[in-house]
């Protein structure tokens, strides 16, 4: 899952020759980012739909923030 995150972040910023903008989570960089209710790196793969968005970010602004109730 490790591998499979990475790819999907980091290393495909590296392949698109714009990893010193985005692609982690460093000062400087493109704020474009997803939080989930839940850790994938402990969930099972059938499961990895499963957990709720609660934030989603956009060039550094938030586009949907679950409740907290």
């Amino acid at each position: 899952m490790d591998e499979a995150l990475r790819t999907y972040t980091a290393d495909a910023a590296w392949q698109d020759f714009a990893d010193d903008w985005k692609g982690s989570l460093e000062v400087g960089k493109a704020a474009d980012l997803c939080v989930l209710g839940g850790d994938l790196l402990h969930t099972a793969p059938h499961d990895i739909p499963s957990p709720p968005v609660t934030l989603t970010v956009f060039d550094g602004r938030v586009g949907h923030e679950a409740d907290e109730g």
